[in-house]
Order: structure tokens, then C-alpha cells, then sequence
């Protein structure tokens, strides 16, 4: 189960995305909603989430500086932009901190399901490598190569 976090300002946005992920992507967990940056950092420090689907501009604390300060913390943490805004300049600075996708509101159902069905396999590929990439017990007798 991936624990996603929905962050935007306006409710109705977050009631869509929250529909989205129960009807269509039941994998996903929503473990919260947040109305600005600022509440979607003080979340993420609280409880542990693979996947935020976060707005950019937003009151107290936009999406792009949350996701910097998120990061910090949680750098394992995966991002869906979904904005109103579709400027080349906010879509480059999004890539630049990682996000995985950039979606314009309003999203297109299946684009914004495949968006996060894309992301969720990604994470559950990297959680899947991570296991079969565990360290060597230093009690098992091996000893690492130099």
C-alpha cells in the first residue's frame, strides 16, 4: 500500500483527486490532504508518504518550496505537480527538483490515473530492488569485497 498525501488549496481539487485515487488506484492509501505547502511539510515529518500530489501556487507556502523542504527530510518521497499553471518556467523548476510528473489542470481523468498509476509502479519497482539489495550481515561469515 503506497500512502499518498493530496495538497492543494482549492477543496474541490482535493475531493477529485481523492475520488480518483479510491475508484481507480486502490493501491494507493490516502493518508491526508493539506491546503498549502506549509501543512504539507509538517504532515510528511508526522507520518511517512511515498507519493504527493501537490499544487504549485498556493497560500503561505507554494508547492515548489515544499517540495525542496520535503526532500530534505524524505528524499525517497515522489511528486505529482497538478496546477493551473502550464508556463515553461514553473514545469522546469518541477523538473529540477524530481517531480515525476507535471499535470495542468484541469487534468484529463485518464492522464492524471495514468500519471499516478505511473509513479506507484515505479515506487513498488523501487521498493522491490531494495529488497533484493540488502546489505551483507556481518555476521553471516561473508566478508565484503575490497
Amino acid at each position: 500500500m503506497l500512502n499518498v498525501l493530496i495538497v492543494d488549496d482549492e477543496k474541490i481539487e482535493r475531493l477529485a483527486m481523492r475520488k480518483f485515487l479510491t475508484e481507480w488506484v486502490p493501491e494507493c492509501h490516502i493518508a491526508g490532504e493539506a491546503e498549502n505547502g506549509k501543512k504539507a511539510v509538517e504532515f510528511v515529518r508526522s507520518e511517512p508518504i511515498h507519493l504527493v500530489l501537490m499544487d504549485i501556487q498556493m497560500p503561505g507556502m507554494d508547492g515548489l518550496t515544499a517540495i525542496k523542504q520535503i526532500k530534505a527530510s524524505s528524499p525517497h518521497t515522489k511528486f505529482i505537480m497538478l496546477t493551473a499553471y502550464d508556463t515553461f518556467d514553473y514545469a522546469k523548476q518541477a523538473m529540477q527538483e524530481g517531480v515525476k510528473q507535471y499535470l495542468v489542470k484541469p487534468a484529463d481523468k485518464d492522464e492524471t490515473i495514468a500519471a499516478i498509476r505511473f509513479v506507484a509502479a515505479e515506487i513498488k519497482q523501487e521498493r522491490l530492488s531494495g529488497r533484493r539489495q540488502r546489505p551483507i550481515n556481518s555476521q553471516s561469515g561473508l566478508k565484503p569485497i575490497s
